[in-house]
């Protein structure tokens, strides 16, 4: 049995195959049978549904391709995913959270280099970002981003030692940032960490400056974003200048931390 094979092989051929650890799929498996309601059936164990999931996701295998691997039906490797799709959305709520004393400034979620020292009251980044998506044929089109192909919008929030508290997926590809923002502040039931007190998230030049989100000076002379700085000739010119773009340079630099997460 291939799943039986990854397993007893060498630790490598775990992480290839589905860019876990050996002892981190076995805990995965466990948390989501103990915990979760995932359970096998009479033709497939829990590890073989997890390995099909983490596999398509890991190496975005289309169906075709793992009924070849794992030598089961379209059908069934259809039905299996989204059996642990679900229980992992289950997971993912227990897990994707701020921690209790979040906003009472403990933990270790606050900029930690002395040059973010205008950011000490910062206890995380919001910012969305796209990610490929593939839709059912005639489902496409409000999918298509900025860069031409299809994406899902994904809002999220995490702090300083890169680890999400927030994170809201499934929005089409054209929806602008601020409306995703605006929905998930007025929609209770998601559990959106707001800022209390004098604490207050980095947010980029797209969102509204409001209280608890500090965002970066706007205009056309005011650069923000690093790649502004960088693509100039000299280092002299690479240099922010004035007031607005120094604070503008730290902003744009310790936002990053969202992307950065996300490549990791």
């Amino acid at each position: 049995m291939l799943i039986q094979e990854i397993l007893e092989g060498n630790e490598n051929r775990c992480y290839q195959d589905f860019r876990l650890t050996k002892s981190v799929f076995l805990d995965l498996c466990h948390d989501l049978t103990n915990k979760y309601g995932l359970k096998p059936t009479r033709g497939m164990s829990i590890y073989e549904e997890v390995g099909i999931f983490l596999m398509i996701c890991a190496h975005n295998c289309g169906n075709r391709l793992i009924q070849e691997i794992f030598n089961h039906s379209g059908e069934t490797i259809h039905n299996h995913f989204h059996r642990v799709l679900i229980a992992l959305l289950l997971l993912a709520k227990d897990i994707i959270r701020p921690h209790p004393q979040y906003n009472g400034g403990k933990g270790f979620h606050k900029p930690q280099n002395p040059k973010y020292k205008p950011f000490n009251d910062c206890i995380g980044a919001l910012d969305d970002t796209h990610v490929k998506a593939k839709l059912p044929r005639g489902e496409e089109i409000p999918y298509i981003g900025r860069k031409g192909y299809h994406t899902q919008n994904i809002l999220a929030v995490v702090d300083f030692n890169m680890c999400f508290t927030f994170a809201w997926a499934g929005w089409e590809g054209a929806a602008h940032d601020c409306r995703i923002f605006s929905k998930a502040l007025r929609r209770e039931e998601l559990g959106f960490p707001h800022p209390t007190g004098n604490k207050y998230y980095l947010v980029d030049a797209g969102y509204p400056h409001t209280w608890g989100y500090m965002s970066p000076y706007k205009g056309e002379n005011v650069r923000y974003h690093l790649e502004d700085f960088r693509r100039a000739q000299t280092r002299q010119l690479c240099a922010p200048t004035g007031k607005k773009e120094k604070f503008n340079y730290l902003h744009s630099s310790c936002i990053n931390i969202v992307e950065r997460t996300f490549g990791v």
